[in-house]
């Protein structure tokens, strides 16, 4: 399989950024096997980084990391460099500066364990605040994502999310960890996009599938 632009959801693609999300058939494996045989994507050479994935809060530079090492963030002030991750369901955030991007995966257990703090530690070190911004991508959404009462009732106590009983809104979580951090309401942007109730999309949740999607950021040269 080739990569072709309408198995793909361009988020931004501008003189700078590139970011992204596979569709169906284009599946995780696909996209980095193409991109690894030095294959032109979107018309731009690239060098992809991927991570192996463990529900982590392990956030790694994406130009000096190990292959497949484990961990669940990748960032990068370096050009060309295609940041990816992995989701069935998880919620992939995307935070760029001026001179830095960083990608990671934002299940569960990492955002209830700080992953989404860990990556704005990281993109804080060099930024103010009002000069990063987010995108928060396809994910299972507060009405498809159904917990037990433990995990429901520890979501509820930290983040007082407006979700359903015994549902937890991924989505609208991290934007609250975003606001609460300092990071304006405005440079925000959310996908609005349920990896469960959309079939162009891989879910674990719908169809108990190990097809995953692919989220991919870059910095273009």
């Amino acid at each position: 399989m080739s990569i072709n632009r309408s198995d793909l959801i361009i988020f931004q693609d501008s003189a700078r950024l590139l970011a992204g999300f596979t569709k169906i058939p284009l599946s995780l494996n696909t996209l980095f096997s193409e991109v690894s045989m030095q294959q032109r994507f979107l018309d731009l050479p690239v060098v992809p980084v991927r991570l192996k994935q463990i529900h982590s809060t392990l956030i790694f530079k994406g130009d000096s990391v190990a292959p497949l090492i484990d961990g669940d963030g990748l960032y990068t002030s370096e050009k060309n460099v295609l940041l990816i991750t992995s989701h069935a369901d998880c919620v992939p955030l995307y935070l760029y500066s001026d001179n830095l991007i960083l990608l990671s995966h934002c299940g569960r257990a990492g955002t209830f364990n700080g992953m989404v703090e860990k990556s704005l530690e990281i993109m804080l070190s060099g930024s103010e605040p009002g000069g990063i911004k987010a995108l928060i991508g396809p994910g299972i959404c507060g009405k498809c994502y159904e917990v037990g009462e433990a995990v429901y009732r520890e979501f509820s106590t930290r983040y007082r999310p407006d979700s359903p009983e015994f549902r937890v809104d991924l989505p609208r979580v991290i934007k609250t960890i975003l606001i609460n951090s300092g990071i304006p309401a405005d440079n925000i942007t959310s996908s609005g996009l349920c990896t469960c109730h959309d079939p162009s999309f891989f879910s674990f949740r719908r169809d108990g599938t190990k097809m995953r999607n692919a989220a991919f950021f870059m910095l273009k040269s």
